[in-house]
């Protein structure tokens, strides 16, 4: 079945119907559920029960405090590996992925699994914790600190009241509907059902001594992972017979986010290609030139419509990823749009030598805490920096840093006929000229 491509307006909530049914938020449906089930107990000096709603597919423990450095970051944040790495590695955050949005019922204690709870448990992550404020706070990534949070203080029931100190938390899922009543006939949970999700607090002296996740972990019942594939992997599939095309002016390059301005007739041609029935339709050629041999990128879509966000503002966009390099090999015309047959286009060989990748990387972070157009021009400019320099493959690097200069489309251009080594001395030599 082909998968739709989501269209983009000023506001949208996602909603999914999962173990309880919520639509939108429910981070204020918690009442004080400060005991655990009547029937089964576990002793404990505290054991607490919480309804999470997320949309988002995640639940998060955190304390506000400890996050600040992330305010001004995208919503998102948790979601790029070398961010969430570095809070699950020094012990700022829980966060696990349910594998879809909805109300989930975690049990939060300082014991242990009821008898139940063992039974019906399946997998489990360790995670470190250090409690500096008395308290912590449970979430669906509402409040989480980023550009867009709501105030924690706002939903009290969600605070969870522990010492101070350093904790190894262990995460289980559990397989709370197999077991006998937790469901009706018609499929409603019951108020006796076992929790999605127990954390069990464990004081430590060392939280070194605790292997965190490296990336965000997945657990369901059926299902368990560290969700992680290397960005150009995931970007290297087959190539499709044909793209549709795009014209503009500047480059695009690969592994770089982007919302971009489109034209309402470029809307109307994308929706009407969305709706073809037998068409997969998921990326797109960005190319200065509809001439065969032209260098062009292949951008993958995540969404397209309307838009309030751009800088200048424009009435459409479209949202996505540019994926790879490719060469226009025959072009064409039919249904109103322009078409291209592709194929893969690599820079010249020659790799960069390590330390040259080294010696941008130290430029790139001082041209990104110093120059003020960068500041300007690119969203979220400290956690771009970051991003840059956590990456380890040498083409992302090359094109994550292209991407920040203001370059002409000439100046883009010639760049794709650089091999590596020559291009990452092109960009450091930029670099310099651009931070005095």
């Amino acid at each position: 079945m082909k998968q739709p491509i989501l269209l983009l307006t000023t506001t949208f909530v996602l909603t999914t119907t999962l173990h309880i049914s919520i639509s939108g938020k429910v981070s204020n449906m918690n009442s004080d559920h400060s005991d655990t089930q009547a029937r089964d107990k576990a002793s404990s000096a505290f054991s607490k029960i919480f309804i999470i709603g997320t949309d988002v597919a995640t639940w998060f423990i955190f304390h506000p405090d400890d996050l600040v450095h992330r305010k001004d970051d995208p919503i998102n944040w948790w979601d790029h590996d070398f961010a969430i790495r570095k809070e699950l590695s020094t012990g700022t955050l829980v966060a696990v992925s349910t594998g879809g949005d909805g109300g989930y019922k975690i049990r939060v204690t300082d014991g242990s699994l009821t008898e139940c709870e063992r039974k019906y448990a399946r997998h489990a992550k360790k995670f470190r914790l250090r409690v500096k404020h008395g308290r912590l706070y449970l979430d669906g990534g509402y409040a989480l600190p980023s550009e867009m949070a709501d105030d924690p203080e706002d939903f009290p029931n969600q605070w969870l009241e522990i010492p101070n100190g350093d904790y190894e938390v262990t995460v289980h899922v559990i397989d709370w509907s197999k077991e006998p009543g937790a469901l009706t006939a018609n499929d409603k949970v019951t108020d006796q059902a076992l929790p999605s999700y127990v954390a069990v607090f464990k004081p430590v002296d060392d939280l070194q001594t605790i292997s965190p996740p490296a990336y965000l972990p997945r657990l369901e019942p059926d299902y368990q992972s560290e969700m992680y594939q290397p960005l150009l992997a995931s970007l290297s599939g087959p190539l499709k017979k044909e793209y549709p095309v795009l014209i503009r002016p500047t480059v695009v390059f690969p592994t770089i986010e982007l919302a971009l301005p489109i034209t309402a007739a470029e809307w109307r041609q994308l929706n009407w290609l969305n709706r073809l029935p037998d068409t997969d339709f998921p990326s797109v050629v960005i190319t200065h030139s509809f001439d065969p041999q032209a260098i062009g990128s292949l951008f993958r879509l995540s969404g397209f419509g309307t838009s309030l966000g751009l800088k200048p503002k424009s009435e459409y966009e479209m949202t996505g990823m540019g994926q790879r390099f490719v060469q226009l090999v025959k072009t064409s015309e039919r249904g109103g749009m322009q078409w291209a047959e592709v194929k893969q286009y690599d820079i010249p060989p020659n790799s960069a030598q390590q330390a040259i990748i080294d010696k941008l990387k130290t430029h790139f972070a001082e041209y990104a805490s110093k120059n003020t157009k960068y500041r300007e021009r690119i969203p979220h400019p400290s956690f771009y920096a970051e991003r840059v320099a956590a990456l380890q493959e040498p083409l992302e690097i090359l094109w994550a840093v292209a991407n920040a200069l203001v370059l002409s489309p000439e100046q883009a251009r010639d760049l794709l006929n650089l091999s590596e080594q020559d291009l990452a001395e092109k960009l450091r030599q930029m670099l310099e000229t651009k931070s005095k």
